[in-house]
């Protein structure tokens, strides 16, 4: 163990602690010993008892070597499997069954009288096991084992069930989310899981009607989800049988897969208040992606409206600012997903719309990004404003400096003289930017201001 002594900030010096246990030292002297000698080289009858072993290496190359043997271990494995010494013991002799198995068929059958076994550890595992092998005579004992009353035995049963790749076990798979209640994720991911294998359309299809409880229409919508399916998209409509949550996990899958095609009815939440805020940025999102013009529209709509958050609005703002030339990296979720680049025209029309209100917005946050945006698009129809926020010493000065920042780059009929009272402003920020504008207007009138700071 490593310790900076002091924290985190590294003083030049440290410490080192060195743990030790001689029991611990012993033991994996006894682990190095067994190795070494060649565990595999062991008769069968003392490779059996280190299926008990403390070490899981040792009772690891110990089930390898009895598996190696084939039909001579079959015997070793079932009566452990059953009666063993142990947890661990009895779960490698399933393992163990398993393995031999997929060289044997026919030897699972010795799992089959496990899956009642006391010990949830023991059935859950004995499941997993015949489901990893498609031991097809197990169906019927899995799909009764569906009903446990274990949770982890439920999700281990599912899985099976869905490798062993019968179609008709979807109904007792949708009971079971139906039981579930959306209350455990494991287990409604087991159910899930097991849908996706199977690939039957027509339960899945039955199962998203709106007659049918939220649970077993999500673990529906979820099936979809590991299909990519664009029938995600119902879910978005606003048909009587609407589900906010389900519609903002639609919205998930539909953006973060993607399903591109059905990006346009995704887009179509973004006017949804009702939605959580993940939801509409997704909508907001897409219609960036789409990049129509009734998009860049409704980017602006959205930006202009006073009853929306000021976040949503200030990442419309962003995304009309990047329009021309779209980042590599997702703007929502970060991921490479590179667009072409567009003309600026459609989005500086949209935004010139709702800038004017949006400069007298009585957020500062907003009155900024927005200026940035009268620079990026080169909206000059908005120079007047500008000239009235950098003039008017009540406001921030992050506004003011930022006001006449832009109308630098806009190159303002009256340039001149607002540099020359940033000059004299009374603000550090405020003057610094006039140096910067005046350095590029003037650099000869610049020079002996410049010295003088």
């Amino acid at each position: 163990a490593l310790d900076w002594v002091e924290g985190w900030n590294k003083p030049a010096k440290g410490r080192i602690y060195r743990l030790y246990s001689p029991e611990l030292q012993s033991a994996g002297q006894d682990v190095a010993q067994l190795v070494a000698g060649g565990i595999e080289k062991l008769p069968s009858d003392q490779l059996a008892p280190l299926l008990s072993h403390r070490d899981m290496r040792v009772r690891l190359r110990a089930q390898w070597a009895l598996a190696e043997r084939g039909k001579e271990s079959i015997a070793i494995f079932s009566e452990i499997a059953r009666s063993g010494p142990s947890l661990f013991a009895r779960l490698h002799g399933i393992w163990g069954l398993g393995q031999l198995e997929r060289r044997m068929p026919g030897v699972a059958e010795a799992i089959l009288p496990l899956l009642t076994d006391p010990d949830p550890s023991i059935r859950g595992q004995a499941a997993k096991t015949l489901g990893e092998v498609r031991f097809v005579a197990s169906k019927d004992s899995l799909t009764k084992l569906l009903g446990d009353e274990n949770k982890r035995v439920q999700f281990l049963t599912a899985t099976a069930l869905g490798r062993l790749g019968d179609p008709s076990s979807a109904g007792p798979l949708l009971d079971l989310a139906l039981r579930n209640a959306d209350q455990d994720a494991y287990v409604r991911h087991g159910v899930v899981y097991a849908l996706s294998l199977l690939k039957n359309g027509q339960a899945i299809e039955q199962a998203v009607q709106g007659d049918h409880p939220l649970a077993v229409r999500r673990a529906a919508l979820l099936v979809w989800r590991r299909w990519k399916s664009p029938e995600l998209a119902r879910f978005l409509d606003n048909s009587a049988d609407f589900s906010i949550p389900l519609a903002e996990e639609a919205a998930r899958a539909i953006y973060d897969l993607p399903i591109e095609s059905a990006y346009p009815v995704l887009s179509s939440l973004l006017t949804r208040g009702d939605l959580s805020i993940g939801a509409r940025r997704r909508a907001l999102n897409a219609r960036y992606r789409l990049g129509r013009d009734e998009d860049a529209r409704a980017l602006a709509d959205l930006a202009g409206d006073g009853r929306e958050t000021v976040e949503l609005r200030l990442e419309a703002l962003d995304l009309l600012g990047k329009w021309k030339s779209p980042p590599a990296l997702d703007t929502y979720h970060g991921g490479y997903r590179p667009l072409p680049e567009r003309s600026v025209d459609v989005a500086a029309r949209e935004f010139g719309r709702v800038a004017g209100a949006l400069l007298a917005s009585p957020d500062k946050n907003l009155r900024e990004r927005t200026i940035e945006l009268v620079a990026t698009l080169q909206s000059k129809a908005l120079e007047g404003q500008l000239v009235e926020l950098f003039r008017d010493i009540k406001e921030p000065t992050s506004v003011r400096s930022e006001a006449l920042r832009t109308l630098g780059v806009l190159k303002a009929v009256d340039l001149p003289k607002l540099v020359e009272q940033g000059l004299n402003d009374d603000k550090v920020t405020v003057r610094t930017e006039a140096r910067k504008i005046l350095t590029t207007l003037d650099p000869e009138a610049a020079l002996p201001i410049l010295s003088d700071v």
